[in-house]
């Protein structure tokens, strides 16, 4: 089988062959999924990237064989680049080709290149459309346009233009899975927003793998350090760092010493040039409840560093406005850190309410605190929960039969007529 895969991080061992000595690679799940897939000798895989080149340069890797062909990203959708694609899939006459994601302009631009040519499967990430519906997470955009940096004005990033763009590229999107006839997703919320979408599309379930460290260590209330939670990223307003603000102060009230570490790009205490309109909000709120001292931003952690804080947490929270299959949800709950997360887009599918986790309704920061005060007063729920979200997550991120059902996936569309 001759595989195509257009991803749109890139791969570790591209960037070593292309001599980048490290790489903020996020598809951490797409590494662990084509490490799997290189043990198949039915299998020769091909991965493309979008980058700053002229043309098409091509890398040979251990397993698999690369190529970083002329970025099209841009408004409106560029035409002219459908010739690297054509070039590109004339070299290589895949069998099938594996298009990661639907909001950007270049998965549009090789469906359209491979539309009636060759057997295509989208997969469905995140829904860009759900994201731009759901983006201010309950903040008045006003609120947010007041805190406009001078920094947003010169980068052209305010508000409005993160609006536009998310709206620009929900159109890329929605116009990709009309035109589309397979996609793979792992939600029955991301099954339902696709098949609005388009009724006639071929859905199908496959679950992601995660990076490796996850499954080599395990979380335990021994060694943790109490009263800590631990929260992915901050840097947009739909993750909601803002409503687990609202939630500590509550906390607060009976934990003075409740400490929040928020992992990512420090938005808060940055330089000037990267002063956002939502990290200014942050700060000023932050002072505003005097958490000051609540919350740590780490800044950008490698993959050990993240397990590390992953680890010593007492509990993760995730409070996004919508969310597909956070990785960052499934990384806590495969090593057993216990979970409270808001139940929105596929997040319900991840977690058994009490079960392997706790939900609370999107934006609710009053249950939020309730749940996070529940969990860090009781250790027989926390070990509960610990012991069977390590057993959910083992199943659901098994590594082999992910692989497996996605090389059945493969065959089954390569067999259509």
């Amino acid at each position: 089988m001759r595989l195509l895969w257009s991803v749109n991080a890139m791969p570790a061992e591209l960037a070593s062959l292309c001599g980048i000595k490290s790489t903020t690679y996020s598809g951490g799940w797409l590494q662990a999924m084509q490490n799997e897939l290189e043990k198949s000798d039915d299998i020769s895989l091909y991965i493309a990237i979008e980058g700053k080149v002229i043309n098409p340069i091509w890398y040979k890797g251990k397993k698999s064989i690369y190529v970083i062909i002329p970025s099209c990203e841009g408004s409106p959708y560029n035409s002219g680049c459908e010739a690297d694609w054509q070039g590109v899939l004339e070299k290589i006459k895949p069998d099938i080709i594996h298009i990661h994601g639907t909001e950007l302009p270049h998965s549009l631009c090789l469906f359209n290149c491979a539309d009636g040519k060759y057997k295509t499967i989208i997969s469905i990430q995140g829904l860009i459309s759900e994201v731009y519906k759901n983006y201010l997470n309950g903040i008045p955009e006003k609120d947010l346009v007041l805190n406009t940096t001078v920094a947003d004005l010169l980068r052209r990033s305010t508000v409005s233009n993160h609006l536009n763009m998310y709206g620009t590229l929900a159109g890329y999107e929605i116009l990709l899975l009309q035109k589309a006839k397979n996609i793979t997703g792992r939600t029955e919320w991301d099954k339902n927003t696709a098949l609005s979408i388009n009724p006639n599309l071929n859905y199908f379930y496959c679950n992601e793998s995660l990076r490796d460290i996850f499954y080599q260590i395990q979380w335990d209330i021994n060694s943790c350090k109490r009263n800590t939670l631990f929260f992915s990223q901050s840097v947009y307003p739909l993750k909601g760092l803002h409503i687990l603000l609202d939630a500590l102060i509550y906390v607060k009230e009976e934990i003075p010493d409740i400490k929040v570490f928020v992992g990512g790009d420090d938005i808060v205490n940055t330089s000037f040039k990267r002063k956002t309109f939502y990290g200014k909000y942050l700060k000023n709120k932050i002072k505003r409840l005097g958490l000051t001292e609540n919350v740590i931003f780490t800044g950008i952690l490698n993959e050990q560093q993240y397990a590390e804080y992953l680890q010593s947490a007492n509990a993760f929270v995730m409070a996004s406005s919508i969310e597909n299959s956070s990785n960052s949800l499934c990384e806590a709950m495969l090593i057993g850190l216990p979970c409270i997360a808001s139940a929105t887009g596929g997040t319900p599918d991840l977690i058994s309410d009490g079960v392997d986790g706790l939900l609370y309704p999107g934006g609710d920061s009053n249950k939020l605190g309730e749940l996070i005060l529940q969990l860090l007063r009781d250790d027989e729920l926390t070990n509960k929960l610990s012991e069977n979200s390590k057993n959910t997550a083992a199943i659901r991120h098994d590594k082999s039969a992910n692989a497996e059902q996605l090389k059945n996936i493969y065959n089954t569309i390569i067999q259509q007529k």
